[in-house]
């Protein structure tokens, strides 16, 4: 309470109170470089201003999104870009905001145990059995639009990638028989897999 009733006396101060348009763009785009990718998404979305060509590089939006991408990647503009077609905000939520999570209950009954990874190294997942076996990631396209999991493959690299319709009832084969939901000819399981799987109906080999 104390905090609100100070920044509001604060405010008042300012004819008309505190504008945050008013401020230099050079000082706009500092406080938007504090914005993580969904929140510069949105406030795009809002306002037309955030529109308007900046520096004579790009949208405001996109020139923070940028900065802050090559920043991450180091300075590298083709790690910055490498989700291709999508804008600079696009990617920048797509490498913060994105990454799903696989759905612990699902892999207990596949049995799967999975390690969690720590700071950039990637979670380890073990087969306390013989495979096949299916993992699910923990939220749909319904709840996230993206979803990107980071995996690095040693040992056996048989592996399929796809997705799987959220009302299928799910089996440890289901991707790899690209199996449909009953009653329908277009809900059905569908990626790609590695060149060593066999078996596998699905469209996409890597």
């Amino acid at each position: 309470m104390e905090s609100t009733t100070k920044a509001h006396s604060r405010a008042e101060g300012f004819p008309g109170g505190f504008n945050l348009m008013e401020l230099p763009d050079s000082s706009l785009i500092c406080v938007l470089e504090h914005l993580d990718g969904k929140s510069l998404n949105a406030i795009a979305q809002t306002c037309r201003w955030f529109s308007r060509n900046y520096a004579g590089e790009s949208r405001v939006c996109e020139a923070v999104a940028k900065r802050r991408l090559l920043d991450m990647h180091g300075g590298s503009l083709e790690a910055a870009s490498r989700f291709r077609n999508y804008s600079w905000r696009e990617r920048l939520f797509i490498e913060e905001d994105a990454p799903a999570w696989f759905d612990m209950r699902q892999c207990e009954v596949a049995g799967v145990q999975v390690q969690p990874g720590h700071g950039k190294k990637s979670a380890t997942v073990k087969l306390v059995e013989m495979g096949p076996k299916i993992l699910l990631s923990d939220v749909s396209t319904a709840d996230q639009p993206i979803l990107r999991w980071r995996l690095r493959v040693t040992g056996n690299t048989a592996l399929e990638l796809g997705v799987v319709p959220a009302c299928l009832e799910v089996s440890n084969n289901s991707l790899h028989k690209a199996d449909s939901v009953r009653g329908s000819r277009t809900l059905r399981c569908t990626g790609f897999s590695s060149q060593i799987t066999a078996g596998a109906p699905l469209p996409g080999k890597i």
